[in-house]
């Protein structure tokens, strides 16, 4: 199994933003909130982690 990792300094695409909205669904029932406090954060760091091209995980901080 390969995987990939992603470093970003600002929010992702939307492709990509999507499979993390949808892990963080998945994991805590819910994602209403979580792109409004991206936004209203000081600039972020993401690290996602990809299967193909799918979201497998992701850190944000």
């Amino acid at each position: 199994m390969t995987f990939h990792y992603l470093f970003l300094d600002s929010i992702p695409e939307e492709s990509v933003l999507n499979g993390v909205l949808e892990v963080h669904r998945t994991i805590f029932g819910q994602s209403d909130d979580l792109l409004n406090k991206m936004t209203e954060k000081p600039p972020l760091g993401f690290v996602i982690a990809m299967k193909d091209k799918r979201v497998i995980g992701y850190k944000i901080g």
